[in-house]
């Protein structure tokens, strides 16, 4: 057990074309793409780019899935939270990227709890602000997050995902609307395309 936990990679690799968005020294880190060559402002990407994210994200669920498999207990930082321990999850996924051992610890249960509150506070701070924009950190955490559902996915997910593709988007139309795209923007632009691909085109919500 000991020399398989040794060959586990320090960071998931992605293909060079993507560019990543955090630039963070802890061990284990899991890279999503969450920067990526930009479509055309208020353009739907095309079929090529939407090619590019879903293989980029089934890679990433089978990186994901080939440790799961070989049953890897990673000793790697701090020992995840209790599975029922809310509170402790939320406050771990607001100071901590996510990485690659916590969420080989994280099961679908646990993933849908904390991308629901996830979720309640985006919704809640977009009505708050109407023109607050997701930060690439809290598209990261739910990009990863994706990568752990399995389908056919349980009512409850599905409309959580429904839910999450109808707040992006509608961040997408003002970051899209009348206003210079600077980079802060485009690579939230970036993010938020890449969701709204994976929710679309590979759990079809």
């Amino acid at each position: 057990m000991h020399l398989e936990a040794s060959d586990l990679p320090d960071i998931t690799e992605v293909p060079p074309e993507f560019i990543e968005t955090l630039q963070v020294s802890e061990r284990n880190v899991f890279h999503a793409p969450c920067q990526i060559k930009l479509p055309d402002q208020g353009t739907t990407p095309s079929s090529t780019w939407k090619s590019m994210v879903l293989s980029d994200f089934i890679e990433t669920r089978m990186y994901l899935t080939r440790w799961l498999d070989r049953k890897i207990q990673s000793k790697f930082g701090r020992t995840p939270p209790k599975k029922s321990d809310q509170e402790a999850w939320t406050l771990l996924r607001s100071n901590e990227p996510p990485l690659v051992h916590l969420l080989l610890s994280m099961d679908q249960k646990i993933c849908n709890r904390v991308m629901k509150d996830m979720l309640y506070q985006l919704i809640e701070k977009c009505e708050a602000n109407p023109e607050y924009i997701i930060p690439p950190d809290w598209s990261l955490w739910f990009y990863s997050i994706l990568a752990r559902f399995e389908k056919p996915l349980p009512v409850g997910i599905e409309a959580n995902l429904r839910s999450l593709l109808r707040t992006i988007c509608s961040i997408r139309s003002v970051i899209t609307t009348d206003r210079l795209l600077t980079e802060p923007l485009k690579t939230a632009l970036s993010g938020i395309d890449i969701l709204v691909c994976v929710l679309t085109e590979y759990f079809k919500v």
